[in-house]
């Protein structure tokens, strides 16, 4: 049976809460919290000539704590594009698993089960 009016009017909450709600990922330089990406940056993630660089920029603008877009650690760094932070932090691999989590947890890679019309009636 598909979700009525009733029933997403009663769950407003917990969608809300579900959208904006924040994690913590197990890194090689130790926790970082995590928010879900908007729709504004996967399309801009997407624009990127190449994958590593659209990972890079949703763990960018995804990364709540430690504010990887802090000044003072990029110059630590010797960072000139505020997006080499996240090479210089984390290996190759790590970031696309970091971005992959990012992503599962916005729904982005999850299977949608497709049922037949005919067989929500039954």
């Amino acid at each position: 049976m598909a979700v009525s009016i009733e029933e997403l009017i009663a769950k407003k909450d917990e969608i809300k809460a579900k959208k904006a709600a924040k994690y913590a990922l197990e890194t090689s330089i130790g926790d970082i919290i995590v928010k879900l990406p908007t729709s504004g940056i996967i399309a801009d993630a997407w624009n990127f000539n190449n994958s590593m660089d659209g990972n890079k920029y949703v763990i960018l603008e995804c990364t709540v704590e430690p504010n990887l877009k802090n000044a003072e650690l990029q110059k630590a760094y010797g960072i000139g594009d505020p997006m080499d932070i996240v090479a210089a932090l984390f290996q190759p691999g790590e970031i696309t698993r970091i971005a992959s989590v990012i992503l599962d947890k916005a729904g982005y890679k999850e299977n949608i089960r497709i049922k037949l019309a005919n067989e929500i009636k039954n």
